[in-house]
């Protein structure tokens, strides 16, 4: 059982076995123009996916603090720091077993486990609104995060399946994201 050294493998690599084509992605040996914001405008699919997940995010963005500032707002001793940090673990504990469950989403297309989560929202939201008993806030963010962790695989492959070919994955993955 011998150590291997990742560095001196690496530096063994030489420049000239590297096919930087190919590592980009692109399925002809013309270049791509840089890519930006243009990208975009270009893709129609990915501005829809890119405006969609602003959209939702905006949307859920928003849903948690408010939650906290209702928790903080009640009479009580319940600590809505507490409250806050325990609503993001449960998400973060749902979120995780989910994502490694929809890592195999390619059989079932990725635009249809996109639109499950984005229908997440709308009944998180609603649950969130019909009460305001702190313990209704594990169901919310137990949905929070089934939405978050079939996003999480969901958007980066769809976007990989757009721009398969072009040279402009990264580019395009960074320009969603930005949104």
């Amino acid at each position: 059982d011998q150590k291997v050294d990742a560095d001196a493998i690496a530096r063994a690599i030489r420049g000239s076995d590297i096919d930087d084509d190919a590592a980009r992605g692109l399925e002809s040996a013309v270049p791509p123009s840089l890519p930006g914001f243009a990208i975009l405008f270009r893709h129609t699919p990915l501005l829809i996916a890119g405006v969609t997940l602003m959209l939702f995010h905006l949307a859920n963005a928003a849903l948690l603090p408010m939650l906290s500032m209702r928790i903080a707002a009640a009479p009580g001793h319940l600590n809505p720091g507490l409250f806050a940090a325990a609503t993001v673990i449960i998400s973060q504990v749902v979120m995780i077993p989910v994502a490694i469950r929809v890592a195999g989403i390619d059989k079932y297309g990725y635009w249809r486990c996109i639109l499950l989560a984005l229908l997440i929202m709308p009944i998180r939201a609603a649950l969130a609104a019909s009460s305001d008993a702190p313990a209704m806030m594990v169901p919310v963010q137990i949905l929070d995060g089934l939405a978050a962790g079939i996003l999480g695989v969901a958007v980066p492959s769809f976007i990989v399946s757009l721009l398969r070919g072009s040279g402009h994955v990264n580019a395009g993955q960074s320009v969603v994201m930005l949104m």
